[in-house]
């Protein structure tokens, strides 16, 4: 995998990009390509929402009749076929909506991240083809500034809001900032070429969640006014 991504970027490179703009037009393009994956584990994870208070049902009535000594196998075999049957119902695919996006973009962003430290070593000219304030992409970022602004795009478009919905999501978004400020003293030592592709790709997150978001809010007008006519 980290020869073929590397193999791209200097294709990209050939064609007659600064290496900055190589990471970050190649960053746009295997974003785009995964858009697929992305709506797929999207529409998962909506369908999953709706049959979740109908979950919380199931195990209410799973606490209750424990409570009332059932029998625990008879209990957990009813209990299989509720929570099986609420999912098919509702066509809820729980490893659609957790499991898809982590298994597709966790390989991506490790790729990345070699394959940049092996152009650091080896790709002619990628000191001297940054841009503005981070010239030597093999360098980190003296001000921090990339590392600011990936981290803003991150917390703002790259984990669900506070108010989208309680429990999982929340969490979710309270450990994934725990685990950047964690990981702050390696981050800051990374060469800018990978902050590079790091800004680029939540960048795109960051678009892509705000278009999404339009997109039903605009689904749900046309729903009420289709509904109120």
């Amino acid at each position: 995998m980290v020869v073929f991504f590397n193999g791209i970027l200097e294709h990209v490179h050939d064609a007659g990009l600064p290496w900055w703009a190589t990471i970050a037009a190649t960053t746009l393009g295997v974003r785009g390509a995964l858009l697929p994956a992305t709506l797929v584990a999207r529409r998962a994870s909506a369908r999953f929402v709706a049959a979740a208070p109908h979950l919380r049902r199931v195990n209410a009535l799973l606490v209750d009749a424990l409570r009332k000594d059932d029998k625990s196998s008879r209990v957990a075999a009813l209990y299989a076929r509720a929570v099986h049957a609420t999912l098919k119902v509702h066509g809820a695919n729980p490893v659609a909506a957790f499991v898809l996006m982590p298994a597709v973009h966790i390989p991506v962003f490790v790729t990345f991240a070699f394959a940049i430290r092996e152009l650091c070593e080896s790709a002619p000219n990628f000191h001297l083809e940054g841009t503005l304030w981070f010239p030597d992409l093999a360098a980190p970022d003296p001000t921090l500034a990339l590392l600011a602004i990936g981290g803003t795009y991150f917390n703002l478009g790259g984990l669900p809001k506070p108010s989208d919905r309680p429990g999982w999501p929340l969490v979710a978004r309270h450990a994934a900032q725990l685990g950047l400020l964690a990981a702050l003293p390696i981050t800051v030592q990374l060469p800018s070429g990978f902050l590079v592709y790091w800004l680029t790709s939540t960048g795109f997150t960051a678009c892509s969640i705000a278009a999404f978001r339009a997109i039903d809010r605009n689904n749900v007008d046309v729903k009420n006014g289709s509904s109120s006519s």
